[in-house]
Order: C-alpha cells, then structure tokens, then sequence
C-alpha cells in the first residue's frame, strides 16, 4: 500500500510559441484538465504534472522534461501521460527512442492519449512512427516559412538583427535605426586614428585610456542587454576595433545574411559566404563618409605589419616582386632594412621565384628622385599637366557613361 502511494503518474504539458497558433486546444489549462479528467477515470495513481510553457518540441531541453527524467532515473515515475505525441516533443527520431526504448526499459508506461499509443497495451497505434514524422515536418515546414519571410525582409532594406554600435532601434520602426550620437562620435574617432596610421592595438590603448566605454560596457550602461561585460569597462580589444572598421552599416548599408542555423533542429549559426548575403545600400543613416570609409579600407587591406624586430616601414604592403607578382615582405639582416620576394621565401627556395631584394634606402632614393623629376615637370609644364588631368578625366567620365548606357539598353531589350 505504502508502494502504491509513492508512485507517480506524471502528467506532461507543453506548448510553444508557435503551437500557441493551433488554437485554444492546447493550451496548458486545458491539457492539464484534460490529462487528470484520463488519470482519474483510468485509476492512475498520484497523479502529478511536469509543465515546460513556451518551450519548443524540436529538443528536449526543457527544465520540467528535465525534472521528469530526474524522477524516472530515481525510479519514482511508473506513467508518463500526455496528451499527444506532439506535446511530447517534435523530433520523431527521440519520441521514438524516448516511448520505444527508453521508457520500457526503465519500466515506464507510456501514454499519448488521442494518438492512440499506450506501450502497457496490445492495442497501441502501430502507426505512431508515421504520426511522429508528421509532428516533426510541422516545426520544419514553419522554420521554412519563418525564412522565407525574413529574406523578403532583408531583400526590402529592413534591419533582422539588432543594430551595431553607434545606432539605435527606431522606437517607432524596430526594423529601422537611427543614431546614436554618443556612440557614434565614438566610431568617427576610431575611423580617424586609423586614417592618422594608427593600428588596431594602438586605437586601443588610445580608447582605454581616454577611458572610452568599449561596446558592451556601454550598451549595459544604457539599459540594455548584453551577454557578457568584461571587468574592465575600459578594456578595448584590437578585434573589436578592426569589427567596427569592417563593419559595412557604418556607410549606411545594411548586410543581411551573414550566418544561417544548421537545420531547424539546431541552434548553432555558420557564416555565410559573401556572395551568399544581401547588401542593401541607403538602408540608414551613414555615419562615416564613402571616402573616408574606402581610405581605411585600402589602410587596412595594406597595412603595415613591423618585423620581429618592431622595424615598420612606410613601403610594407605596396610593394611586388615584378618576377611573380608576390607581396615583398619586410625584412632586416646585417643592420640593414630591405625587402625581399614573400614567395620566393614562403615555398623554401623551389623555383616559383628566385632570390632577389632591394634595401629601404634605396628605394627612398629612387622614390625621392621620381617626386623631384615630377616637381620639377610641374613647374615647367603647369599648364599643360593641368590639360593632360582634364583630358584623362573626361575620357573617363564619357566611358562610364556609355557603360551606364549600354547597360540601360540591354535591360530595357530583356524588360
């Protein structure tokens, strides 16, 4: 007798977001009115309810799914009852594991009442397998959905994620952004420092020590959420800088699509290729200039990297072995600065280049008489260098025309 009262029927309920759209039916008072009213009529002893509200059936980690296993594992739970197989969960290949295999083997009886399954009778649904397959394809064929309308968003200009900082939600548009000037004024400074030739760990140390809230300290300071604020409010990282100064929102163009899920199963992100994401330009408020934005870039995509030594040099990064068109890469022997061919050095001395180099003063030479022959032109010839740069211009100006037109024909003759 003592056995009888000690056992516990657990009644489980769930209901999600997106099942709370199926209607009235499910929702948790009913399930759990209706599951008692079945253990009641059925003679189920202690009957006792596990409830997960606002958890999705894809996976089982759910805190009262959790509780319950807890309680078979002490061997305290003889019945799970639920009302189907669907509340139970929507990943056929762990419902079946779970009611096949796992619960019969800890001695457990289970029950999905309206599918018809009850693994303690020789009646129960043979075709459980199939009602489980068709629970899953319900979170699938909405995870599908839900895509296909985010891209028809992010196709049209609209923000899917929160916005980076310098900017701020539209309190009357969360899809929109606006600036934060605070924040802002901030992002213009690092832009600055790197066109002053400042690199990632200087702006840095630059920003600490102007004691410059890094994002998150200061999105926290705001009221807002962030996942993790380091100890040091202050502490910029070099990596966090070199994001703002890749961050293409800054011009006012929105990048949507940088990562995917895995599967509706799974909610681990990847990166997507960047011929894989939609870049939608004039979606907001630039807050760096075109120029100045493709000045840092070009900084960026040549900067200076000091030897081992801490030696840098105003030509590392522009400069190419003539032979193979590899970078030159800067290097010091015999207290001597040069450069020499980064392929001929990266492949050990195989025959994709030979071994060949040029000092830094040399170049400085060579590179101060060609600004002294070109000075000494522009004196000479004022008038007619100012012609020639006229000239060059509106040929230039009259070839993208053309290009433009061409490309208005040819769209006009597809239309």
């Amino acid at each position: 007798m003592q056995r009888q009262q000690e056992e516990i029927t657990a009644l489980y309920c769930r209901l999600s977001q997106d099942d709370g759209r199926e209607g009235e039916s499910n929702s948790i008072v009913n399930q759990k009115e209706y599951l008692f009213k079945y253990a009641k009529e059925h003679g189920f002893p202690n009957p006792t309810y596990y409830v997960d509200d606002g958890y999705t059936g894809t996976n089982f980690n759910r805190p009262s799914f959790k509780k319950m296993s807890e309680d078979i594992d002490k061997g305290l739970v003889t019945t799970v009852i639920v009302k189907d197989l669907s509340r139970f969960g929507r990943n056929y290949i762990e419902v079946g594991s779970y009611s096949e295999i796992i619960y019969p083997e800890a001695g457990v009886r289970f029950i999905a009442i309206m599918d018809n399954v009850d693994t303690g009778s020789l009646e129960s649904n043979e075709f459980a397998a199939f009602t489980n397959l068709f629970n899953e394809w319900y979170p699938k064929s909405t995870s599908k959905k839900v895509k296909e309308v985010k891209k028809a968003k992010g196709l049209a200009g609209e923000h899917l994620g929160a916005p980076p900082y310098g900017y701020l939600r539209n309190p009357d548009d969360n899809t929109r952004w606006l600036v934060d000037e605070e924040a802002a004024a901030v992002v213009r400074r690092i832009f600055f420092l790197c066109m002053q030739g400042n690199g990632m760990s200087a702006i840095a140390t630059i920003l600490w020590e102007e004691k410059v809230l890094t994002p998150s300290a200061y999105k926290a300071s705001k009221g807002v959420g962030v996942a993790r604020v380091s100890e040091n409010p202050y502490c910029w990282e070099p990596s966090a800088v070199a994001a703002i100064l890749e961050n293409v929102a800054y011009i006012g163009c929105t990048e949507s699509f940088k990562s995917t899920r895995l599967g509706f199963k799974s909610k681990k992100r990847i990166p997507t290729a960047k011929e894989m994401r939609a870049y939608i330009e004039n979606a907001h408020t630039p807050i760096i200039d075109r120029e100045v934005w493709d000045k840092v870039q070009m900084i960026r995509e040549n900067k200076r990297r000091p030897t081992n030594s801490g030696i840098t040099s105003m030509f590392s990064g522009l400069l190419y072995c003539a032979d193979c068109g590899a970078k030159l890469s800067l290097a010091t022997a015999n207290r001597y600065t040069h450069f020499r061919c980064s392929q001929y050095k990266r492949t050990s001395r195989t025959q994709n280049c030979t071994q060949h180099y040029i000092r830094e003063d040399a170049l400085n030479q060579l590179v101060l008489k060609q600004l002294q022959h070109f000075l000494s032109y522009l004196q000479q010839f004022e008038r007619v260098f100012i012609r020639q740069q006229i000239d060059t211009t509106l040929a230039e100006r009259r070839y993208e025309l053309s290009a433009k037109e061409t490309d208005r024909k040819g769209r006009k003759a597809d239309g």
